[in-house]
């Protein structure tokens, strides 16, 4: 039995729904990108607010740890991930006579700084430096 062939009207009729389809695609798909991009832009605002208000809070945060430091009566100093100096409270900079040296080595932080043994002349071990 042979299928009998779509006359002309079925196979316009066939076309011009298969034409609404692919309008109603486009129109979505126009749809889609205007959604995509606004959620785009509505992302970038609230990850910039996000990290403007964690900068915020850092910089508050290093001011209360340096205020508390400033307030201990202790010489303190400071150091970042790769053993450079990075901080030294005012009591440190009065009992070394000195501000902070940049590129100074964690090794020589006793010599350049003139961090002796309590009551003797001999330069603090840098394996026993509280660091």
């Amino acid at each position: 039995m042979l299928e009998e062939e779509p006359s002309k009207e079925q196979l316009v009729s066939e076309i011009a729904s298969l034409r609404q389809q692919l309008a109603t695609l486009k129109q979505e798909k126009a749809d889609l990108e205007i959604l995509l991009e606004t959620t785009t832009e509505h992302s970038d605002r609230v990850e910039a607010e996000l990290h403007h208000q964690a900068q915020a809070v850092a910089r508050e945060s290093e001011r209360r740890l340096t205020q508390f430091l400033e307030a201990i009566p202790v010489g303190i100093g400071v150091l970042d991930a790769n053993g450079q100096l990075y901080y030294l409270n005012q009591k440190a900079q009065e009992l070394a006579g000195q501000k902070i040296q940049p590129g100074i080595k964690t090794e020589e932080l006793a010599e350049i700084y003139q961090i002796y043994i309590a009551g003797t002349d001999e330069l603090y071990p840098f394996e026993k430096l509280p660091l």
